[in-house]
């Protein structure tokens, strides 16, 4: 759709498009949603600035109760009176670098810098309760996790941002009504809002629902967002997949989290069954993968396990600080020492 000025006036030209993807799940009342703002129209009408760009939400009945998720998601509770709203808003990044630091590139020397006080106003985030134009500082944090818990006498609302705080400026209202306001561009940040010319900003929103009386009983926000906001983890890459691809050799990892094919400190336990895989794929051990000579004790049991595998290449980062002459020089030691250990068990070193 396309935003437009309230009634028949107004400045309606460039006001800016938004996309509403929601994505359902048979069986579930969980609503996987990407709520897009664009400036991205075939014929441009310039970066015209905005106050405030919220998605609006309204239950069925009262609110009874409510929390929103702070800093490492220590909820603030609250129970709103007739006319009350609380608020969590997330001013800046939370940091000690909170006023020069907004998120993106100024182009000025150094980068990443801006003049202390033009946008920011705070560090981190407020909790504030509202009775109309009146407001009370209840709370506040470094960097909140923003989840929103809404109870009504029908059940209830889990609205999650992945991201909140990183996102920053943010914010999260509820209204004793039952109205809830996320704000993804909120009109408390002192500067105005835009979307350069030829650009879009995405918001990934996760909404639960859920029935008074329903089986498990009131879900636990706090779990369900840390579920929601869990890192997806690369399996690693089975030896028989890379074959199927008609691959003829390969590098195996033994790098810890990333795609580990094989552990340096239990090799010898693994050495029969990847030979046996290797023979049986027909294919060729090409080199190890090991990440950083952080540790050498772990690369001179790589060099023995490369040698009894059949791997005659051991890759590793070099390492060190980079631009710190000591520390590269001190490095290139252990380099030449490590690179004599290799050759004596007849593997290679190789340097990336």
């Amino acid at each position: 759709g396309l935003h437009r000025a309230r009634g028949p006036k107004g400045y309606s030209r460039g006001m800016y498009s938004y996309d509403y993807l929601m994505d359902f799940h048979a069986g579930a009342t969980t609503v996987f949603c990407e709520v897009i703002v664009g400036n991205n129209f075939p014929k441009s009408v310039g970066a015209p600035c905005f106050e405030d760009a919220s998605l609006w939400m309204k239950l069925r009945g009262p609110v009874v109760g409510c929390s929103i998720a702070g800093h490492k998601g220590e909820p603030q509770a609250a129970t709103l009176a007739k006319g009350e709203s609380i608020c969590l808003y997330q001013d800046s990044n939370g940091a000690d670098t909170w006023q020069r630091c907004q998120g993106y590139n100024t182009e000025r020397r150094p980068y990443w810098r801006f003049p202390p006080g033009k946008t920011a106003s705070f560090r981190g985030y407020e909790v504030r309760l509202r009775r109309g134009p009146a407001a009370d500082r209840i709370g506040g944090g470094d960097q909140a996790v923003g989840t929103t818990h809404v109870r009504t006498d029908r059940g209830g609302l889990i609205v999650h941002l992945p991201n909140f705080w990183q996102q920053f400026p943010k914010g999260v209202e509820v209204f004793a009504d039952g109205r809830l306001r996320v704000a993804l561009f909120p009109r408390e940040y002192k500067v105005r809002h835009f979307l350069e010319d030829a650009s879009a900003k995405g918001h990934e929103i996760v909404l639960h629902f859920y029935a008074k009386g329903a089986d498990g009983g009131r879900p636990d926000a706090r779990r369900m967002a840390e579920i929601w906001s869990a890192k997806t983890q690369p399996r690693p890459a089975d030896v028989r997949h890379i074959a199927a691809a008609g691959y003829d050799g390969l590098e195996i990892s033994a790098i810890k989290g990333m795609c580990e094919h094989l552990e340096v400190e239990r090799w010898k336990e693994q050495k029969a069954d990847l030979q046996k895989i290797m023979q049986d794929n027909r294919l060729e051990f090409l080199s190890m993968e090991l990440g950083k000579i952080d540790d050498e004790e772990r690369i001179l049991r790589a060099f023995d396990a490369g040698a009894e595998i059949g791997v005659p290449v051991i890759n590793v980062g070099p390492g060190g600080e980079s631009g710190d002459t000591e520390s590269r020089k001190a490095r290139i030691e252990i380099l030449a020492r490590l690179a004599e250990k290799a050759e004596s068990v007849g593997v290679t070193l190789c340097v990336k």
